[in-house]
């Protein structure tokens, strides 16, 4: 199995023990759905989950432990991903249409 794979799989089995890292992957798949397809009902459930998963976040770094110091580590490079990638990627794919 391919690095990458193993690493989403992680991000998965964290995801189902710690909803706020669920909601993250969601947002982070709605958000890719969405720049593909262009479709506002899309994006408004990225909007939507990362949300929803920014709140556990907060929550979570409010109880920090070494519990779950896994949980808010997936979650912040999800969401982090999610602030950077697709704009980049938008921004590059601008510079090759134009």
């Amino acid at each position: 199995m391919q690095r990458a794979y193993m690493g989403f799989f992680s991000f998965l089995k964290i995801g189902t023990d710690y909803g706020f890292v669920m909601h993250a992957l969601l947002a982070l798949s709605a958000t890719h759905l969405a720049w593909l397809t262009d479709c506002p009902l899309t994006a408004n459930m990225a909007y939507e989950h990362r949300g929803i998963a920014l709140k556990g976040l907060h929550e979570a770094i409010g109880a920090f432990s070494r519990q779950n110091s896994d949980a808010v580590l997936a979650a912040s490079l999800l969401l982090s991903w999610q602030a950077t990638e697709w704009l980049v990627i938008s921004e590059i794919c601008m510079v090759i249409l134009c």
